[in-house]
């Protein structure tokens, strides 16, 4: 058990109700669900960068989490809510699905990670109730897609978010950063460029 878990009541906080849902089937002690508006997220490869100016601005006693799809061949990464469309041209291609969790205890933040392995495929068709890529990735060790996994009740044995959660609840933090170290972000925010519009094209590297 998370020793800081033990110490304090946290806010898990996220404006996404099927990452929500998630965190609450999966369970996570003395940690309160709670539903509220997107953060603004720094425009960084590094999904740590991200996960650490998004924790600054979620406040003392929260948790936040960030994702990523790595797509080889592309650029998406932290982008990738914005390059959903993309994915269609990359079929096949291997893919690493992460997840970071940032615990701001109001004088440090940790950070657990988890990641998947997997590749692209190409739904048919994206169902209505679809949660985010999940339709388009298929994990290793699997014929299913993560859509169809959690339509199985078997997502969680694959998932990313799985993992990172057992991390937060075990306590293996991967970073431990001051908060008085974190110098104010000066750089631009995800997507005030309207990356949205961004080419497949444009993507690949």
């Amino acid at each position: 058990m998370n020793p800081l878990l033990e110490s304090h009541t946290f806010s898990l906080l996220t404006s996404n109700a099927k990452k929500l849902a998630e965190f609450e089937r999966i369970g996570v002690p003395n940690v309160q669900m709670r539903a509220g508006h997107d953060l603004p997220e720094v425009d960084s490869p590094h999904m740590d960068t991200v996960a650490l100016y998004k924790s600054l601005e979620a406040g003392a006693f929260s948790i936040i989490e960030d994702s990523s799809l790595h797509v080889q061949g592309a650029h998406i990464g932290t982008q990738v809510r914005w390059h959903m469309d993309a994915l269609h041209d990359f079929v096949g291609a291997p893919v690493t699905f992460s997840v970071m969790i940032a615990l701001n205890d109001g004088t440090d933040i940790y950070l657990y990670e988890g990641h998947m392995r997997g590749h692209i495929t190409l739904p048919k068709a994206v169902p209505p109730d679809a949660f985010g890529f999940d339709p388009f990735v298929i994990p290793e060790g699997t014929s299913f897609s993560l859509y169809d996994l959690e339509h199985r009740g078997q997502k969680d044995a694959y998932s990313a978010r799985s993992l990172a959660i057992g991390a937060l609840c075990a306590g293996n933090h991967c970073k431990k950063v001051p908060i008085s170290s974190i110098a104010p972000w000066q750089g631009a925010y995800q997507a005030e460029e309207s990356p949205k519009q961004s080419s497949p094209k444009a993507l690949k590297c």
